[in-house]
């Protein structure tokens, strides 16, 4: 049994003599305030799609010329003349296939750029709502935190009506 106690005494002086001696250093965690303030600011980077709104737009007019020139080639290409007017069908003919060969490049064009902005807008749009949120949790958290800091009784009245003996009246609650 001495034995033992020789060896716990040895190995806490061995503790004592190689500890080093400084204490640890924490640092104190940050407010709450700071910490929604920085959710707030890493939400906030990513939540303008102002420019998304404007890629829409630019792609769905891209999108609309091409489909303007599709139907519009389709259309020259399909009207017959009943006069037979050669030079009348070369105009036609050619209007058709220079506007079906614009609608590609309109579509290749436009597609893409509103795909791309349609999914971007939507990303950005969550992170938007998800800064909305942070910010009205922060309010409420500093509505509390200023109400437990502040006052120590909190006053309520509340209207009471008794139905039943025709009265009424006026409840105070008091929390502490």
């Amino acid at each position: 049994m001495s034995k033992i106690w020789i060896i716990i005494f040895s190995l806490a002086f061995v503790g004592v003599a190689f500890a080093h001696g400084k204490a640890s250093k924490r640092q104190p965690l940050p407010d709450s305030t700071k910490i929604y303030e920085h959710l707030i600011d890493m939400e906030d980077e990513d939540a303008h799609y102002g420019r998304n709104i404007l890629g829409i737009v630019g792609g769905t007019t891209l999108v609309g010329l091409g489909t303007a020139c599709l139907f519009g080639g389709i259309y020259f290409l399909r009207r017959h003349d009943k006069e037979n007017n050669r030079w009348d069908e070369f105009v036609d003919e050619s209007t058709g296939f220079v506007a079906l060969i614009f609608s590609i490049p309109l579509y290749m064009a436009g597609i893409p750029i509103l795909a791309y902005n349609v999914y971007t807008y939507s990303l950005r749009k969550e992170h938007a709502k998800k800064r909305d949120v942070y910010k009205r949790d922060l309010k409420y958290y500093n509505m509390r935190h200023h109400r437990e800091k502040g006052e120590s009784v909190q006053i309520s009245l509340f209207p009471s009506v008794d139905v039943i003996h025709g009265g009424g009246g006026l409840n105070l609650l008091m929390a502490f």
